[in-house]
């Protein structure tokens, strides 16, 4: 019986494997036939960190938990290690090995840790910026530049808006080195203009197009908002409406995303009614409910 079962599971296990295989084979094979696949990959992976990058100078996360350890100090443990350190220097017999007192070690600092799930929130968000995470993103990011440069090419965007997207990178990693908040929004919204032009030349999903034109303007938006110029972030969402708003226009009545789409198009107003209050918290709460739904998308 105990032989069948595992004849089973590895066979189990070897139809999985040949899925995998023969699904990534099948997918190399339609983004090589296709070069517009392949840019599309490289310009959502760099549209995806960008987005990161942004939701970093707010620590905005998604998740609505994160688990974070704290260290356990008790009495009864201290007075343990203190019985335990008298009775093995007065035992004087048996020694364990550097091995041994090294895992029992872990066993005991892993054992007082305690582990607790801390909420993630805008308005309970009283962390700094991390730079270190910023700038270890920011020189993770340079390493994918000459895929999608190539890509790029490939498909026929310009030399220039090419090269410039290179230039402009640049700049962020030298305002990421004087950490400097201001200077790093900006600069990475001038970078995110270039990802609807480069969408526009590698995707034929006209809602694909829309959507990140209406991302582009929120981002130019929230990049303001340190700066509290209201009435220019008022003018950003009011684009992305209008723009988003084409979506609705062009959408067939049987549509089986239409609840997604009314809803982004009513969080997109609600995003403007926090501008309207001219509340940092409620448009970041807002901003981040949101992004969320443009991700289901």
């Amino acid at each position: 019986m105990d032989k069948f079962k595992k004849i089973m599971y590895i066979s189990i296990i070897l139809i999985i494997v040949g899925i995998i295989i023969f699904i990534y084979v099948n997918t190399s094979k339609a983004m090589e036939s296709d070069p517009n696949a392949k840019a599309l990959a490289e310009i959502k992976y760099m549209e995806k960190n960008l987005v990161e990058l942004f939701n970093l100078m707010n620590n905005i996360e998604f998740q609505n938990y994160k688990i974070s350890s704290s260290k356990l100090e008790t009495s009864e443990s201290t007075e343990g290690e203190e019985s335990q350190s008298s009775s093995s220097s007065s035992g004087g017999g048996g020694s364990e090995s550097s091995t041994e007192k090294e895992v029992g070690s872990k066993k005991e600092e892993e054992n007082s840790k305690r582990y607790t799930l801390e909420a993630q929130t805008i308005l309970e968000n009283k962390e700094d910026i991390k730079w270190d995470i910023i700038k270890n993103k920011v020189e993770n990011i340079y390493s994918s530049i000459p895929n999608l440069t190539l890509e790029l090419y490939q498909i026929g965007v310009e030399q220039k808006d090419v090269l410039d997207f290179n230039s402009q990178y640049d700049n962020v990693i030298k305002v990421a080195k004087e950490e400097d908040k201001q200077k790093i929004l900006a600069q990475l919204s001038v970078l995110y203009d270039f990802i609807p032009k480069y969408i526009e030349k590698a995707s034929n999903d006209e809602q694909e197009k829309i959507i990140i034109k209406a991302k582009n303007n929120i981002f130019k938006a929230y990049s303001i908002l340190d700066q509290e110029n209201w009435q220019e972030m008022s003018n950003f969402v009011k684009t992305s409406i209008e723009e988003y708003s084409k979506i609705l226009t062009n959408m067939p009545s049987d549509d089986s995303n239409q609840y997604v789409i009314n809803k982004g198009y009513i969080l997109l107003n609600e995003l403007q009614n926090a501008v309207s209050s001219q509340d940092k918290e409620v448009f970041l709460i807002k901003y981040r409910i949101l992004l969320e739904e443009f991700n289901n998308m």
